[in-house]
């Protein structure tokens, strides 16, 4: 378990600067309206995926992990669902840029049409990946994903950079990089012995109905809550403030890094047919151990963040630092909270959990409305802090309730764990 954590971290690192390093290339060239747009056209395909999905990810994950013999109808279920239900909502997508323009406000309607046809392939791409983890081939899923990130840099420095295209080629850039991902992520599939299935097994459907839907609602709240605001920003303060946002939210996204991936890893792994008494010992042990190190990155980052905003974006973006300053104390909740949430999934994913992520949007979203206009961008990252924090108290309450676990046992480090985590290597 720590090896995979070990080993994803250190993939995922390298994703991050890739994905950092194109967010950059993008705000240098493009300025804060450019990142807006584009952090815009994300939040609209990561929503059309959110909506299309009906939480077959997490049941790829979760039934595929259980039992192998699975894997041809999650993938047969997985690309059927991609092609009809991703490309209606592309369809969807591109009506209403072209019927309804002010909902993307300052997003021209061929940009939203454009990044529309990357849909069916994200979703896909989505699937897949989570299918690979159920399967715990861990380099796959981390070596598709690093490299598409490199293509993509590698694309918009040509793009943005050597031929100083544009906007247009960007976009171009980023959809031509998700059809080669799920591409790949395919054909890591098929190597792993994927098969169609042209009959799926009897109650399979409503099976990974029933579970999904669970996982799908909990999801796509959870996606309100964690990207509306780029929404609400631009559509109230307009395109420049949704990028100086962007900028901020990016840089939390890569602070979460970390505990998604411990996440990802502690799911199977949970998942997996074990006595509940080592499961619970497994995810007590990586919740202090995620509340020690996000501790210490969250106060790094806080001294660092300015310097670091200057010197990756420029002055342009100065003013993104108080807003990520106002995200870091919900990352620091909404850190354990993943940890928390994922053994419980792992469990059979209580419906209480979609509940929890619906009151924090209810929660977010007037907070949003009413903050924005008074103190634009800062505003936002203070609703979502609050959000965070009172989503992270929900699942405590019902990890605590479920587990009869001690709040101590949940959220103080031990020093010999500490000592431990540091001193492992990684693998060879």
């Amino acid at each position: 378990m720590v090896h995979h954590i070990i080993f994803t971290a250190g993939m995922r690192v390298a994703s991050l600067a890739l994905g950092l390093a194109s967010t950059v290339v993008i705000a240098r060239t493009l300025g804060p309206r450019g990142q807006g747009v584009v952090a815009m056209l994300w939040f609209v395909g990561g929503l059309a995926v959110q909506l299309g999905n009906l939480g077959l990810h997490a049941t790829a994950t979760y039934f595929v992990a259980q039992e192998h013999a699975r894997l041809g109808s999650v993938v047969t279920l997985s690309v059927a669902q991609s092609a009809l239900v991703g490309g209606a909502l592309a369809l969807l997508l591109m009506g209403l840029a072209h019927g309804q323009p002010g909902w993307f406000a300052g997003v021209a309607p061929d940009y939203v049409t454009l990044f529309a046809l990357a849909v069916p392939f994200m979703l896909a791409a989505l699937f897949f990946q989570s299918t690979l983890l159920g399967l715990e081939r861990i380099r796959a899923y981390n070596g598709i994903e690093t490299g598409g990130r490199a293509l993509l840099l590698l694309l918009l420095l040509i793009s943005l950079v050597a031929l100083q295209a544009g906007l247009v080629l960007a976009v171009i850039s980023i959809v031509t990089t998700q059809l080669l991902v799920c591409l790949g992520y395919g054909i890591a599939l098929r190597w792993a012995g994927a098969k169609w299935e042209l009959r799926f097994p009897a109650g399979f459907v409503s099976a990974a109905l029933g579970y999904g839907l669970k996982a799908y609602f909990t999801a796509l709240f959870a996606f309100l809550v964690i990207r509306a605001d780029i929404f609400l920003v631009n559509y109230l303060r307009g395109t420049a403030a949704a990028g100086l946002y962007s900028v901020a939210v990016s840089l939390a996204d890569q602070a979460l890094l970390l505990p998604t991936i411990i996440g990802l890893m502690l799911f199977p792994a949970v998942a997996r047919p074990q006595q509940a008494r080592e499961q619970l010992t497994l995810t007590l042990q990586v919740s202090r151990q995620t509340v020690a190190v996000m501790l210490l990155l969250v106060v790094v980052l806080a001294v660092a963040a300015r310097p670091v905003l200057w010197l990756l974006y420029g002055p342009a973006f100065h003013e993104s630092a108080p807003a990520f300053h106002w995200l870091l104390p919900g990352i620091f909740l909404l850190s354990v909270e993943i940890v928390l949430a994922q053994h419980l999934a792992a469990l059979g994913f209580p419906r209480a959990l979609v509940f929890v992520w619906l009151a924090g949007f209810l929660l977010n979203l007037p907070l949003n409305l009413v903050l924005i206009p008074r103190w634009g961008i800062v505003g936002a990252a203070v609703a979502s802090s609050l959000s965070y924090g009172f989503v992270f108290l929900a699942v405590l309450r019902m990890f605590l309730s479920r587990t009869q676990a001690e709040l101590r046992a949940v959220l103080v480090p031990r020093w010999s764990e500490l000592r431990q985590l540091f001193s492992r290597r990684p693998p060879t």
